[in-house]
């Protein structure tokens, strides 16, 4: 079944995703959409889902710690990393 919408571009460049769509796919203000050239005048748009570090941490080139690397170890990781960005930013303000 094929359905058309249309929506117009600003000087911008801009579009506005059609409500149906954007119920259908459930995308929320900062979610992706791709676009896919098909031929010269025709092309394809697509939700890009969003993907959680968590699913694709076997994927990562990380150090070896002897054991599988947990959501725990990330989290304490980042808990760590911002830790210390904060400590500098701090430091940064006094000097």
């Amino acid at each position: 079944m094929t359905t058309e919408m249309r929506a117009t571009m600003t000087s911008k460049g801009q579009i506005t995703v059609p409500v149906e769509l954007r119920r259908q796919w459930h995308l929320k203000p900062g979610d992706e959409i791709s676009f896919t050239l098909i031929k010269e005048d025709q092309a394809r748009i697509a939700p890009r889902s969003r993907q959680s570090i968590f699913d694709r941490v076997d994927e990562l080139a990380l150090p070896a710690i002897g054991r599988k690397l947990t959501r725990s170890d990330i989290s304490a990781a980042a808990e760590q990393a911002m830790h210390e960005k904060a400590m500098k930013r701090a430091k940064n303000v006094r000097d």
